[in-house]
């Protein structure tokens, strides 16, 4: 059995265990696991959007988390809950065992922008890491995640909230 999918089961995550066992996490085993979470998350009083596919990554899930009638603490640990039990594990391995490749608009909207700011571009690049070059480049990271901050604001409106990783 792979090592994740014993790691999900003794912490009690059976459900994810099984859906990782084999060692391949497909579009339908994450989106069970987020259905998974988000029946546990509505039945514990929250309400959980649709999930909205990254235009950074292509590979996670924006979706926002309504308290409802439920008290701040109460609904913290009803999401932390389902999160652990139901996709926390499986949306992990999804997003390590694919490759980014971030939305053409995006890319194209965030190369332009790197270029105005005198950082070149090959303009071959298809995700985030091929966009930074080298992270150890601290100023050209900024600038990179800027200008992807930018392009996703302007180009994906709906996206309220986001993290930028690599």
């Amino acid at each position: 059995m792979l090592a994740v999918a014993e790691t999900a089961r003794s912490e009690g995550a059976a459900f994810q265990a099984r859906l990782l066992e084999d060692g391949v996490v497909d579009d339908a085993d994450r989106e069970d696991a987020f259905q998974a979470f988000r029946t546990c998350a509505t039945d514990g009083g929250l309400v959980v959007s649709d999930p909205t596919l990254s235009p950074i990554d292509g590979l996670t899930y924006f979706y926002s988390v309504d308290a409802g009638q439920l008290a701040a603490g109460a609904a913290n640990r009803v999401q932390a809950s389902c999160f652990d039990s139901n996709f926390s594990y499986v949306s992990a391995y999804y997003v390590g065992t694919h490759e980014p490749v971030m939305d053409g608009a995006v890319m194209a909207m965030s190369a332009q922008c790197m270029n105005d700011a005198d950082e070149e571009t090959r303009g071959d690049e298809s995700n985030l890491l091929q966009l930074v070059n080298d992270p150890a480049d601290t100023e050209r990271v900024t600038i990179a995640t800027d200008c992807v901050s930018d392009a996703v604001r302007e180009l994906h409106p709906e996206i309220t909230e986001f993290a930028i990783s690599f």
